[in-house]
């Protein structure tokens, strides 16, 4: 969903690193070896939200970085999903890594797959429930740090891999974009052409 408008769409990942995002046989953005390229009319900055939330932080991605290079760091555990301290929280606790991003040819510093990343891992179910990134924003005399999020719920089972159900994103806690997965599978390595817009 973008703002408030329901679109169905196919999403493809393939290691080391493509994406293919198509909305019917209309808007497309894909990452490919020639680096982000997109088609069909597109708000500024959607394909940048696009590319961060469903190829930079979604949790086949992070894996898949993080055994290939990069820097991990194990911040602490048993964090709570909010800021609470009393006796009576009833959420989930977080296990959080730290990730910085080994440098890959024809991308930019601080887009999708080259930026620092929070990893949240839900303690009870070992999946990552939320990944976050800290941008700065506006001019340089008066930057503003925007934090984005990714959170992923609803987890089920398909033959024997394991899919987000909702994708949600967030960006300074102002939900931007909802994703509802209705079918995903593991498959052979897709040919090039599903990789050109």
């Amino acid at each position: 969903m973008r703002g408030s408008i329901w679109v169905a769409l196919t999403l493809t990942i393939q290691a080391p690193g493509y994406l293919s995002y198509r909305e019917g046989q209309g808007r497309a953005v894909v990452l490919n070896d020639s680096g982000v390229q997109a088609k069909g009319a597109v708000a500024a900055g959607d394909d940048d939200a696009v590319m961060e939330t469903l190829l930079g932080h979604f949790p086949d991605t992070v894996c898949l970085q993080a055994a290939t290079g990069g820097s991990l760091r194990r911040i602490g555990g048993h964090f709570r999903a909010d800021n609470s301290t009393g006796s009576n929280y009833t959420g989930p606790y977080w296990t959080i890594l730290a990730f910085s991003p080994s440098p890959r040819k024809g991308l930019a510093a601080g887009k999708a797959l080259q930026q620092e990343l929070f990893i949240a891992i839900d303690e009870a179910t070992g999946f990552i429930a939320e990944v976050r990134t800290v941008v700065n924003t506006g001019p340089a005399s008066r930057t503003v740090q925007q934090v984005n999020q990714t959170q992923f719920s609803n987890w089920f089972q398909q033959g024997d891999q394991w899919f987000p159900g909702k994708i949600t994103r967030l960006e300074s806690g102002k939900q931007t974009l909802s994703f509802q997965v209705q079918q995903a599978a593991v498959g052979t390595a897709a040919a090039v052409s599903a990789f050109i817009p």
